[in-house]
């Protein structure tokens, strides 16, 4: 039976069941704007604190940028860079032969770093370069088992479109799918964080509403009470 690990938000392991599961597939869906990049920088800098190796996969913002998230957070990249235990993999969207080249990429680098924990920011981005959904599914479903098997839990960033009502590929493929939802109550912006799915986990089935401040992300409690079944 797979370990648990530290998402690292810890209301947020109270409400998964103790974390996510080691060598998952986490798909994480949002609007722009909903802290997405917050909550996988979060999951990151919680693997780097207990000793764990890390990737963070970026077809969005520039590394530059992710390294300014992690200093927000405290989280010290550049030093955990220099000693090897973290890499920042800041790449173009591309074409077919540049998404398998890329797939290749990211399992040598989580090899040859005997990588924990992965961010791929976005998973929506990276597969643009596959017009077919065969052939995206493929890709998806190849790299998940992969990383199962040398214990790489992982995050895929999606953008998620709340018109759309039809479940993607990607949320059947995943062993975990949270939702962090964006809308306005009046003048007022609330955010609210969905567990859609886990896999083998007894979690929350309730919406959360949480707040982004300088300390990362605060989830508070649930509208009603909190159910399990």
């Amino acid at each position: 039976m797979n370990e648990r690990i530290s998402t690292g938000i810890k209301k947020l392991d109270k409400l998964t069941g103790g974390g996510f599961l080691e060598g998952s597939f986490i798909l994480l869906s949002g609007e722009p704007g909903s802290g997405k990049t917050m909550l996988s920088n979060s999951f990151i800098g919680e693997g780097l604190r207990n000793d764990e190796n890390c990737i963070y996969v970026t077809f969005v913002e520039s590394e530059e940028k992710i390294m300014e998230y992690g200093e927000n957070l405290g989280i010290d990249y550049s030093g955990y860079e220099k000693k090897g235990r973290f890499k920042v993999l800041d790449r173009p969207v591309g074409e077919e032969m540049h998404v398998e080249d890329l797939t290749t990429e990211i399992i040598d680098e989580v090899n040859s770093m005997n990588c924990k924990r992965l961010v791929i920011d976005s998973l929506s981005a990276w597969i643009l370069g596959f017009p077919e959904g065969q052939k995206k599914r493929r890709l998806v479903r190849t790299l998940s088992r992969l990383l199962d098997r040398i214990n790489c839990t992982w995050i895929g960033i999606v953008e998620h479109t709340p018109k759309v009502d039809e479940a993607s590929f990607e949320e059947y493929l995943a062993d975990s799918v949270l939702y962090m939802e964006t809308r306005f109550e009046g003048d007022f912006l609330e955010r609210e964080l969905k567990i859609m799915k886990m896999r083998g986990s007894d979690h929350s089935r309730e919406a959360y509403r949480y707040m982004i401040n300088e300390n990362g992300i605060q989830i508070e409690e649930p509208k009603i009470k909190d159910s399990k079944g």
